[in-house]
């Protein structure tokens, strides 16, 4: 994790980084993630979808275009309301 600007672009690059070790763990399980039709209960995720999660897995999250860090930074809001309300109650 590279050195930001504020605690929010901190947290939305950590929630890149535990997003992006999720996925490359779930590459490792033996499931399908491609569509076979020999095999209608097996996982079905988009072509497309894959091939970018595998990029952005690998990308950092400040390198990253914006609206690809958008949705990290939406999280990242969501653990800095945690902050403040805890924050507050000192």
């Amino acid at each position: 994790m590279a050195k930001s600007k504020n605690l929010k672009e901190d947290l939305a690059s950590l929630v890149h980084d535990i997003w992006a070790e999720w996925w490359k763990y779930q590459k490792t399980q033996s499931i399908s993630l491609y569509y076979n039709e020999r095999d209608p209960e097996g996982l079905r995720i988009d072509p497309y979808k894959v091939t970018r999660w595998n990029r952005q897995s690998v990308t950092p999250y400040e390198e990253l275009p914006p609206e690809e860090q958008q949705s990290d930074l939406d999280i990242a809001e969501r653990y800095l309301e945690i902050f403040k309300k805890y924050n507050s109650e000192e």
